[in-house]
């Protein structure tokens, strides 16, 4: 059984041990959940973030040009039911 005090010194302890995944000690940075990062973990984070999202603008553009075209396709076949009526 936990009692509160016990979690709450475990909870400083947590915080006095800080360690980044890579096994390095006292990190810099934390993503705010008690997980944190030293300098080089966070720009291989970074690096790989740029690559997504570099991918990601690729599919958003052909995503907006496949779009462009089935609106135009869709404003056509709407001005032709309206013809037809």
């Amino acid at each position: 059984m936990v009692y509160s005090g016990d979690a709450e010194k475990a909870r400083k302890e947590a915080e006095a041990f800080k360690i980044c995944g890579c096994g390095e000690k006292n990190p810099k940075f934390s993503a705010g959940n008690g997980i944190w990062f030293c300098e080089n973990c966070l720009k291989s984070r970074k690096e790989q973030f740029d690559k997504y999202l570099e991918k990601f603008l690729v599919l958003a553009e052909e995503y907006d040009l496949y779009n462009e075209a089935s609106i135009g396709l869709a404003e056509r076949s709407e001005w032709k039911i309206r013809l037809l009526k």
